[in-house]
């Protein structure tokens, strides 16, 4: 006599092919609700960058933000983030 845990088993393994087809996996291409909310963002914060727009810019750090850079090293606050970017970025390229 076959066991009912037995029977389960073999029909979960039975449905999982059908379960995996109906709801395939991302295959890590472009589309999403998540990958258009992070694009969005990521679209403005280098807009705001790149067009020198401190007031928005400000808008996408904490106030004790801390940012490393490669050349001039550690810079803690917002606001000295946003001197850096004033002073070495707007401007400049």
């Amino acid at each position: 006599m076959i066991s009912l845990f037995r029977v389960a088993v073999v029909a979960g393994l039975l449905a999982y092919p059908q379960i995996a087809l109906a709801n395939p996996p991302p295959t890590g291409g472009k589309g999403g609700a998540l990958y258009d909310v992070i694009a969005a963002q990521d679209k403005a914060v280098f807009d705001a960058f790149n067009h020198c727009d401190l007031k928005t810019l400000g808008t996408f750090f904490i106030d004790n933000v801390e940012f490393y850079h490669d050349h001039d090293g550690l810079s803690v606050g917002k606001q000295s983030f946003l001197d850096s970017v004033r002073n070495n970025v707007c401007g400049k390229f």
